[in-house]
């Protein structure tokens, strides 16, 4: 659940004023832009490119093949979900351009050929299950959860090491007895 932005709240009350902020907007002129939402409201509080230009120039350099960026406020944040070269992508930016983090979805194509070739050498017997790679700042990182027969392990890398997280036993069902004398409806001829 998002939070309201602490502009829509009266300071002495704490009473949110929705309904005249809503108002204010809607008198608004529809602007040729990309739209920004307030938290998990449905209706458009501004335009990126108009009101929060530094965050839209940072994110077109950082991003330039991005598609359907669907951009959120909350407080002095912009999370920005979209999609780049197939993968999901959500990014927290500051309201002044800055990005926070990335958190990439990636298929077992787009993990570096470096990580695969540790991975093969490290944990020959699994399967990619799902990947992430998380971008703060300068650095870089990979989530990976490896799948076998028994066990899911969940490895973290930064392309020089590989760290082990986790290990997950899978649930094996019980043999139950299950009739095989079931019976069958009649089919009338």
């Amino acid at each position: 659940m998002f939070l309201l932005s602490h502009e829509l709240r009266n300071p002495v009350t704490g009473q949110c004023n929705i309904a005249e902020y809503k108002t204010d907007i809607e008198k608004m002129p529809a602007d040729k832009g990309t739209p920004v939402y307030l938290g998990d409201q449905n209706y458009e509080i501004s335009t990126l490119e108009k009101d929060f230009p530094k965050a839209a120039l940072r994110f077109e350099t950082l991003y330039p093949l991005a598609q359907s960026p669907l951009w959120i406020k909350e407080g002095n944040s912009l999370h920005v979900y979209f999609q780049e070269k197939g993968n999901k992508v959500s990014a927290l930016f500051t309201i002044k351009g800055n990005m926070i983090y990335a958190i990439t979805d990636l298929n077992a194509a787009a993990i570096p050929e470096k990580i695969k070739q540790a991975i093969k050498q490290d944990y020959f017997t699994c399967a990619v299950f799902s990947a992430k790679q998380i971008k703060a700042g300068i650095n870089t990182a990979y989530q990976v959860i490896l799948d076998n027969c028994t066990e899911y392990i969940s490895i973290q890398t930064d392309e020089e090491e590989i760290v082990g997280i986790e290990t997950i036993q899978k649930y094996r069902y019980p043999l139950v007895n299950i009739p095989f004398n079931i019976p069958r409806p009649e089919l009338k001829a």
